[in-house]
């Protein structure tokens, strides 16, 4: 039986990957720091059949602690949905190229993200866009993705990197059509309330669900020759305006639009502190990706929209009383 190695794997991409590795025929190993458990523990069966191991990769005394289990348990997947610059993935990788026989046949699937791509020459953007953020998160994770389809070239590994737009599910909050995580926005929207937006709406957003990401990784394992030393975008297939997934909320829940809008710079005096910090973070990106590579290269295409995604979030919330 082939072995998977899951770095984060109680995390928000990790709760539906691990099962669906189970699904595919391999022993899952997953290693979290163990404050908690996967969100999809008590809907997925999968789980009973899961190797749980515990470790804090970033306070971990040995740098290649994470390399060394990899050593033990001797993968033939390694998916590392956490390494976030070229320290932490070289953290993982020195003592696995060591071992010539281990890298072989071994596949190395990283998460980077759509934040590498901060000035945009072109929408939607696509793979090869240069990646342009001066962003320490995104510069973190370009430098992450260039080593490891250096790798590649060298023929050490296999890599995939895929890149995620705002990550998103029923277990956690979806970025709202504010640009922030406040469910204020909802709950105005739910019941027929004003919402202010920035500028005249028209920053974009674009969302992917968790399980969507989970199903690409597994097309590019599935497809190793075609997926080696490429990367892949994985959001829905469009992106949405602020102006238009506002408007598409209201009206999915019985209510004519009623958008106010309003200069960035005044949401200062309407936000707090720390939602008109994530509301210009995210919009300063504006994210507008192109899924055409993985449909073409892989055959694979988002099951969910953006729609999809908020109003499965607001219903899980609704059930829990919480909207």
């Amino acid at each position: 039986m082939k072995k998977a190695l899951v770095f984060g794997g109680c995390g928000h991409v990790g709760s539906f990957l691990a099962p669906r590795l189970v699904d595919m025929g391999y022993e899952v190993h997953v290693v979290s720091r163990g404050n908690r458990g996967p969100y999809t523990y008590e809907d997925m069966p999968q789980w009973e059949k899961v190797h749980f191991h515990v470790m804090d990769r970033r306070n971990a005394e040995d740098r290649y602690a994470a390399g060394n289990l990899a050593l033990e348990i001797r993968p033939d997947v390694i998916c590392d949905l956490i390494s976030y610059n070229r320290e932490e993935i070289e953290g993982l990788m020195v003592p696995i190229l060591k071992d010539e026989e281990l890298c072989k046949n071994l596949h190395v699937v990283q998460v980077g993200t759509v934040w590498v791509y901060e000035m945009k020459f072109y929408v939607p953007v696509t793979e090869d866009h240069p990646r342009t953020t001066d962003d320490a998160y995104g510069v973190g994770k370009a430098a992450v993705e260039e080593y490891l389809h250096g790798l590649s070239k060298a023929g050490k590994i296999k890599s995939t990197v895929i890149f995620p737009g705002h990550i998103s599910g029923k277990y956690w909050t979806p970025i709202n059509p504010q640009g922030n995580v406040s469910d204020d926005v909802y709950r105005n929207i739910i019941e027929g309330k004003p919402v202010v937006l920035p500028d005249e709406g028209h920053h974009t957003l674009h969302h992917v669900h968790s399980s969507d990401i989970a199903g690409l990784i597994a097309a590019c394992l599935e497809n190793p020759e075609k997926s080696n030393g490429e990367t892949f975008h994985a959001t829905t297939e469009k992106a949405v305006t602020l102006s238009g997934l506002t408007w598409m909320l209201y009206k999915h829940f019985g209510h004519e639009p009623k958008i106010e809008y309003t200069p960035m710079a005044n949401l200062a005096g309407v936000l707090s502190a720390e939602d008109y910090r994530d509301t210009t973070r995210h919009l300063r990106f504006c994210s507008q990706c192109s899924m055409e590579k993985a449909k073409r290269v892989l055959g694979f295409v988002p099951k969910y929209n953006t729609m999809d995604i908020i109003v499965e979030y607001i219903e899980y919330q609704q059930k829990l009383g919480n909207l």
